[in-house]
């Protein structure tokens, strides 16, 4: 693959994780809008931690650290 191609491909997948990553936010502020409610934090670390492990169990280890790295920095963005 051309350096062109690999970007093209890297704006598909961009473009198609769009719509579920507005999704994501839209649930979130439904969630801290009921946990203000109800008096629950908002952010739970431990909760959000254990999340990521459980979904990077089946991440290739070479990546996996990253995997979990970047889902860590795409909670904290979205909180």
């Amino acid at each position: 693959m051309t350096l062109e191609e690999v970007r093209n491909e890297i704006d598909e997948i961009d473009t198609n994780m769009k719509p579920l990553f507005l999704r994501r936010m839209k649930c979130g502020k439904h969630v801290a809008e009921v946990k203000a409610q109800t008096g629950g934090d908002v952010f739970v670390l431990e909760r959000e931690l254990e999340i990521i492990e459980k979904r990077a169990t089946d991440v290739d280890p070479e990546i996996q650290e990253e995997y979990k790295t970047g889902s860590q920095n795409a909670s904290v963005m979205l909180k």
